[in-house]
């Protein structure tokens, strides 16, 4: 049974999703690694993998690790589609695709998000196909 927040969202996004299949992160060996890793096919049954970080947002600003910057900041110019997903105290998601291109030094070992979100109801983000997570451009 989920008792933190992050394992309750985590459990949230899985039901939303019931055809793919999500593999949890617990690593200790890398820091920054995102929270989960995902494989899915598309409507058009292309398959697509992609890595989400969730959030929990206690405030009005999501901040992540210094770490994971870096981490998600090096995928995502690799070609890794990498997403930070956040849960808003009134229930909405944003989506933000990695890299982070705008972010503000905040407590010592992190870092608040600036660029602006995707935001979604919790409605319309569960409606989402698995091609919203494929990166439109690849940096290399």
């Amino acid at each position: 049974m989920p008792s933190t927040p992050e394992q309750k969202f985590y459990q949230r996004i899985v039901r939303a999703f019931p055809t793919w299949d999500f593999q949890r992160i617990e690593t200790t060996t890398g820091s920054g690694v995102p929270d989960i890793h995902v494989c899915a096919k598309t409507r058009s049954g292309v398959a697509v993998t992609f890595w989400i970080e969730t959030k929990i947002q206690k405030s009005k600003t999501t901040q992540i690790r210094k770490e994971q910057l870096a981490w998600t900041t090096k995928r995502g110019r690799l070609g890794d589609d990498v997403f930070i997903i956040s849960l808003t105290p009134d229930d909405e998601v944003k989506v933000w695709e990695c890299p982070i291109k705008e972010f503000e030094t905040g407590r010592k070992d992190h870092v608040k998000i600036l660029d602006k979100p995707w935001g979604f109801c919790w409605k319309s983000f569960k409606a989402l196909d698995a091609s919203f997570f494929q990166s439109k451009q690849k940096v290399l």
